[in-house]
């Protein structure tokens, strides 16, 4: 499911410098923040250019500690995206590498960050891997973002870029599942229609009960 959320970045500088974009692969979509935010210290952050692009499977080994932090982040946050509580840095870490680095190397998965400043301020997954009958769709996946850089336009950056890139593949339907309301808005925002809910979709993440979830898809050849 999508959702939002996460961790203050602690460290996150070094992990950037770390990062190898090949220049057949990166494309960089460069967006102004909509506004300031505050992060949990309370300090104001300023306005700053978001860059957005794709994360190389050699990259992705060096990217694991911060993507393993926002993930854990969002998960204790509530975020309904496939994890309950308790959930350790550990279990985050190996589901980069155990579930998403395979299909990210042989190419049937893309994993974008997206940067704020010198930050990973978020991520987003593009699921290429379909059936013959299906290769004009692409799931939507894990669209992530640290909240101390919410509402500086993150999400909306990483989106845009995961319609480009499914353009590009040729991939005109994509489809996702959401179960917050503000990811809902932000997709219809985008052009998102909802093909439906289905109830007890997922158990959440603090207590035994089960949440619905909400089918969304757009049609990229109607813009």
């Amino acid at each position: 499911m999508q959702e939002f959320g996460v961790t203050r970045n602690s460290g996150a500088r070094s992990l950037v410098a770390t990062l190898t974009l090949s220049p057949p692969r990166l494309f960089s979509l460069i967006c102004s923040a909509q506004r300031a935010t505050s992060s949990f210290s309370g300090e104001i952050v300023e306005p700053q250019t978001i860059s957005v692009a794709a994360l190389e499977p050699a990259a992705l080994a060096k990217s694991v500690d911060r993507l393993a932090q926002i993930l854990q982040a969002c998960v204790r946050e509530g975020a309904s995206i496939g994890f309950v509580m308790p959930f350790e840095r550990s279990q985050a870490r190996a589901y980069w590498l155990e579930r998403v680095a395979a299909p990210h190397a042989a190419g049937s998965k893309l994993v974008l960050v997206a940067t704020l400043g010198d930050n990973i301020a978020g991520t987003a997954q593009l699921d290429l891997d379909s059936m013959p009958s299906k290769r004009h769709h692409a799931e939507v996946s894990k669209v992530l973002v640290d909240p101390a850089f919410r509402r500086a336009g993150v999400a909306r950056a990483l989106m845009q870029e995961i319609e480009r890139r499914a353009d590009e593949e040729g991939r005109w339907l994509l489809t996702l599942d959401t179960a917050g309301d503000a990811a809902e808005a932000l997709y219809r925002s985008m052009g998102y229609s909802l093909a439906g809910a289905i109830p007890n979709y997922a158990r959440n993440a603090f207590e035994d009960s089960y949440d619905a979830t909400r089918l969304m898809y757009k049609d990229l050849r109607r813009g």
